[in-house]
């Protein structure tokens, strides 16, 4: 018998990447033929992935994430929408894959292929394999942190390959279906509570904190909806339980102090924000209408001043209350017929702003309290007996 002849792997490779090659062209130039032939509808694209993703609560809730950064809520769609667009928008190529792997990070890549108008986008990400003490992964772990980030590298591909027009009206949707309505906002603030608690093991106070509130009670529509993008958030690996919130704690003070939340909102010093605080007290304004005023007044501290002066009661002052600008303690016996906001001999003034401006805010003000609550009263009305509010959080 012959010997058996041994072919060099160098006359075979050649041979087999050429036809490697070949295939893939093949493959690819039948997608482009195809999709050139059958061009996407945008209206299409928009009626399928807005029926997808706005199909329940849950899912639509699991389409946008909110990142609390520098003060800030950073928002944005979530892998479980890029799956949904890469569906409806079609003749689209994604893939992912590991590009590297050392002792503490590992580098992943995610592209998106638009073969009917010919755009390519290719990102890389990094995530850390390693804890805090500078301990690696487990094996396991590492998988799961790379497969998370081939994730989010291919959803942040796709989201360049599909325009944000077009899917921004997606993203609100799902915003607005995800926030339910006021009748069932006693038990979904318990639920988004137990969550944090239960899974990300973070306190309530911390959530009032990074929300700006006091306390349950105080939680709107609003809060949740920002509640549910960061749950979103950590569950995909975006922001982790230590993060959330903590650019959002006061530095000083207790969590729910005013005094050290209008100081931070309106960029005041302590003791204006004291003065307003106490004027809050006296004018008995709720909460939800403190809120609302500093909102309004952002940024313009004088305005606020004067409408706060307007409102306040023409009657003597002690130190425990607040007084209006200008005006000095009034001593026992002393006469009090000088205009509000002047002192004897000064001429009338109201805080840089005008009594017909002051007025005009308090009715926008009045308005919007009134808003809120009906908010509230109809967030305390009972459930119909055997009906299901269908909000999960």
């Amino acid at each position: 018998m012959g010997e058996a002849k041994v072919v060099p792997e160098m006359e075979v490779m050649p041979a087999v990447r050429s036809n490697v090659e070949a295939m893939t062209r093949g493959e690819i130039d039948i997608q482009i033929t195809t999709a050139k032939a059958y061009p996407r509808s945008i209206e299409q694209f928009r009626k399928k992935a807005l029926g997808m993703a706005t199909i329940d609560e849950d899912t639509a809730a699991s389409c946008v994430y909110k990142i609390p950064r520098d003060n800030k809520m950073i928002e944005g769609g979530t892998v479980r929408l890029a799956e949904i667009v890469a569906a409806a928008y079609g003749n689209l190529r994604v893939q992912g894959r590991v590009v590297s792997e050392d002792e503490r990070n590992v580098t992943l890549s995610g592209g998106a292929w638009d073969i009917e108008n010919n755009v390519l986008y290719s990102v890389e990400v990094r995530r850390r394999i390693t804890r805090k003490d500078g301990s690696r992964f487990s094996d396991d772990m590492v998988n799961t942190t790379a497969n998370a980030g081939i994730s989010i590298a291919v959803r942040n591909a796709l989201f360049r390959a599909v325009p944000h027009t077009y899917t921004k009206e997606i993203i609100e949707q799902c915003k607005l279906v995800a926030r339910g309505s006021a009748a069932t906002l006693g038990t979904r603030r318990q639920k988004a509570l137990d969550w944090f608690l239960a899974e990300a093991k973070i306190e309530a106070k911390r959530v009032f904190a990074g929300l700006g509130i006091r306390g349950i009670e105080d939680i709107t529509i609003e809060h949740l909806e920002t509640l549910q993008g960061i749950r979103t958030a950590i569950r995909e690996g975006e922001l982790t339980p230590e993060d959330a919130f903590a650019s959002q704690l006061p530095t000083t003070g207790a969590a729910a102090d005013p005094v050290s939340m209008v100081m931070a909102d309106l960029g005041c010093t302590e003791d204006e924000a004291r003065w307003i605080d106490k004027a809050w007290e006296t004018l008995k304004t709720p909460l939800a209408g403190r809120v609302v005023q500093v909102k309004q007044f952002k940024g313009r501290l004088a305005d606020l001043k004067a409408l706060l002066v307007s409102m306040l009661p023409e009657q003597t002052t002690t130190d425990s209350e607040p007084r209006k600008p200008g005006r000095p303690a009034r001593k026992k016996g002393e006469r009090t017929g000088e205009p509000a906001g002047t002192t004897a001999g000064e001429a009338p003034s109201v805080a840089g702003s005008s009594v017909a401006y002051a007025k005009d805010e308090m009715a926008k003000l009045a308005a919007e309290n009134a808003a809120i609550d009906k908010e509230v009263a109809e967030a305390e009305k009972p459930t119909p007996a055997g009906k299901k509010s269908g909000f999960e959080f």
